[in-house]
């Protein structure tokens, strides 16, 4: 995570952000309101019509189930994002401190009310089904299910091929040993994620500028350290910062 006193400076620093998907949206909305919006530049070749962003071109999947425990930690923390209201808490925590009118109804779209109290995200809690025909497949879907249970995740149902096949006849089960179905993962709307965070982002002022990042120079600090100093925008020219994040 981004931390501003990893460096000294005499002002306030600067972060260019590369990727303006769901990963590079979220990082600048936890940034704020600790820099002030006006020093986060978001670098998006997609926007405004988010073309190329991975989230948009996917479901919009959240899932608990790797056998790597960072991704297992990494997941939960998304789940806790998009399923159960962090996101909605951290606009409306951001828009507290540095909000205006405009991004007072930006708030007021994605706020959960009486008349609609369901988040605007559309989180469908489905699960995520892995099928394995081989002895280490099977063997990883356990240690996957260990690991959730090690983080007070609930434990992933795995069902060997007789039991798959009775609850999913559709499904050719004959060269399979295993599987194992994770519930609470699931999928949102990433269309509407992304908008929205992203027009609350610009109406407190964030930059988001259509295009990539195609080089960053470096300036040397003395005993073999370097620190980013510019990047280049494709088919443009050189943006100045502190601190450069690849989020694409």
């Amino acid at each position: 995570m981004f931390n501003p006193t990893m460096r000294t400076l005499s002002r306030t620093p600067s972060v260019i952000i590369s990727g303006g998907g769901a990963i590079g949206l979220s990082l600048a909305l936890h940034l704020l309101p600790s820099l002030p919006p006006s020093s986060i530049t978001i670098l998006d070749p997609g926007h405004p019509n988010h073309t190329r962003n991975s989230a948009v071109l996917s479901a919009g999947g959240v899932r608990t189930a790797f056998t790597i425990e960072e991704n297992v930690r990494a997941g939960k923390e998304g789940l806790e994002w998009f399923r159960d209201g962090g996101w909605e808490r951290q606009i409306q925590s951001v828009h507290s401190s540095i909000g205006n009118p405009t991004s007072q109804s930006i708030v007021s779209e994605i706020t959960p009310s009486p008349t609609s109290p369901s988040s605007i995200l559309q989180f469908q809690p489905g699960g995520y089904m892995f099928l394995t025909s081989t002895k280490e497949g099977l063997s990883s879907l356990h240690k996957t299910s260990k690991i959730r249970q090690s983080h007070n995740l609930a434990p992933s149902l795995i069902l060997p091929p007789d039991k798959l096949s009775s609850q999913y006849p559709y499904l050719n089960t004959s060269d399979l040993l295993g599987a194992s179905i994770t519930a609470g993962d699931g999928w949102f709307d990433p269309w509407t994620y992304i908008t929205q965070t992203s027009k609350f982002l610009q109406s407190l002022g964030v930059t988001i500028i259509p295009s990539k990042s195609s080089l960053v120079k470096f300036s040397d600090v003395g005993g073999g350290k370097k620190e980013v100093k510019e990047v280049k925008i494709e088919n443009g020219g050189w943006l100045g910062c502190d601190y450069y994040v690849n989020a694409a």
